[in-house]
């Protein structure tokens, strides 16, 4: 289990060597299955075409591959990151307007959250740290 997590998060590293990698796998499987037909008497071709269509679809296979090999989950939110931030940069009105908003809304609520806090509002036996076991009727 640790071995697979490390090895998923190592996946996050030299992301371009492990897709040449593949695609070099990718490369030489398609070569010995032409040279395969080639054998049985296909053009050369047919035996390419064939190859290819036994095979199948490369692209849905790298993806899956990507997936098994690496931490999808946080190369994807690497690149959500990236393009909001590049998003906020472009915009910087916008981005001035989403800063307020958040900063105004923060201190409301720790402003709000302290007031209640400081007023009775409860009995006594809510502000204390303790949990009490004993309830009187």
């Amino acid at each position: 289990m640790l071995r697979v997590a490390l090895s998923r998060l190592l996946g996050l590293f030299g992301k371009q060597k492990r897709d040449q990698e593949l695609d070099q796998e990718i490369r030489t499987h398609l070569d010995m299955a032409t040279e395969e037909n080639l054998r049985r008497g296909m053009s050369a071709d047919e035996a390419r075409l064939a190859a290819r269509r036994d095979f199948g679809f490369v692209e849905p296979m790298k993806e899956e591959f990507r997936d098994i090999r690496g931490v999808s989950f946080l190369e994807t939110t690497f690149l959500d990151l990236r393009y909001a931030v590049r998003s906020l940069f472009q915009n910087p009105g916008f981005t001035a307007v989403v800063v307020v908003s958040l900063a105004l809304g923060i201190g409301a609520n720790t402003a709000v959250l302290k007031a209640v806090s400081s007023t009775p509002f409860c009995c006594g036996h809510c502000r204390t740290k303790t949990p009490s076991a004993s309830s009187s009727l």
